[in-house]
């Protein structure tokens, strides 16, 4: 079994703020378990993305923890509405909410993915221990994964702040 990256979205709040959510889209197989789409998920390449910059797929990293050290286990299912409050919150840090435009490409990329999708996981806090030399860097770091199945896709969404 194996999914294909289909292409990638990056949103940059244009505030004060260096916040931005990437979205990475794959096309995975439609009758495979989540815990397999999330395991194939893990081991793709471009999972490998320290969101510090350079290109992914090298860095061992994902996000401020060492990919080694990330598993199927490590995300929580969520419903859609508490995906939803978890990207509502994110945009209102800072007390800044998003202009009506970037809010409408939140609402394109983002939230329609989580209300249509069959289902959403979120990855837990790891801890110190599985954090790499260079995780500072993000000031915030969140993770949801939706999977839909007809048609088959599965979006990562990464949640950031550097």
């Amino acid at each position: 079994m194996s999914i294909t990256l289909t292409g990638s979205t990056d949103i940059r709040f244009r505030d004060t703020s260096f916040r931005w959510i990437s979205s990475k889209y794959f096309t995975p197989q439609k009758d495979a378990s989540d815990a397999a789409l999330l395991s194939h998920r893990i081991a793709h390449p471009a999972y490998a993305d320290g969101y510090i910059g350079g290109s992914f797929g090298r860095s061992g990293h994902h996000g401020p923890y060492r990919s080694a050290c990330i598993t199927p286990s490590d995300y929580l299912r969520l419903d859609a509405s508490a995906a939803i409050a978890w990207l509502d919150e994110f945009c209102s840090l800072f007390d800044s909410a998003p202009s009506s435009a970037l809010a409408r490409d939140i609402d394109a990329v983002v939230r329609q993915r989580i209300t249509r999708a069959d289902a959403v996981f979120r990855l837990r806090d790891l801890g110190a221990s599985a954090r790499h030399s260079l995780s500072e860097i993000l000031d915030e770091f969140r993770e949801l994964v939706t999977i839909r199945r007809d048609p088959p896709e599965l979006t990562l969404l990464v949640l950031g702040i550097d």
